[in-house]
């Protein structure tokens, strides 16, 4: 009996390490099972965030191509503007030399002009000079050309004879030259 004794001592010890096995095993295994289960959810998960990332991924390629195409055009219109911007420096550097050289040519066209002002002043100096000596000379004229008639006349009388008559518009033609 002691023999059955300690036998069922030994059955009972090997069941409890048994059911100790069994209950670490089983507690193993749920856990297992559970972390299968976080494993799964987490993946799910994860492959919706996959999902989402492509299509995202997607999305912002499309943006990105866009935006290169509007930098693309962006860049073809800046150097358009560019080529526009040189012919405007290069027709207001020919500009600033035309007006350079009319500014040049005004200067020049003033000062033939102060000189021609200045002969034309003169010629009219002249002019005036000219007209106050013809104006003397002509009443000098008209002066002996009376005393010469005068004296005709008087030397015609005196032979007993009359002067023709002296035409009046000679007189005053005589006196408007």
């Amino acid at each position: 009996m002691l023999q059955a004794l300690l036998a069922s001592r030994a059955v009972v010890g090997s069941a409890r390490k048994d059911e100790h096995n069994f209950l670490a095993r089983s507690t193993e295994k749920a856990r297992l099972m559970e972390e299968i289960s976080a494993l799964k959810t987490e993946k799910e998960a994860l492959e919706n965030l996959r999902g989402s990332l492509k299509s995202e991924n997607e999305l912002l390629k499309g943006k990105v191509s866009e935006q290169e195409e509007t930098i693309a055009k962006m860049q073809e219109k800046m150097n358009l503007d560019e080529g526009v911007l040189k012919n405007l420096r290069s027709i207001v550097e020919k500009d600033a030399a035309k007006v350079v050289n009319l500014q040049t040519e005004v200067r020049q066209l003033k000062a033939d002009v102060e000189r021609k002002n200045g002969k034309i002043s003169e010629l009219e100096k002249e002019v005036e000079e000219d007209r106050a000596m013809w104006e003397s000379a002509s009443q000098d004229i008209l002066n002996k050309s009376t005393a010469i008639r005068k004296e005709y006349c008087k030397a015609l009388a005196s032979f007993g004879a009359e002067p023709s008559p002296f035409p009046e518009d000679a007189e005053d033609g005589a006196s408007k030259i």
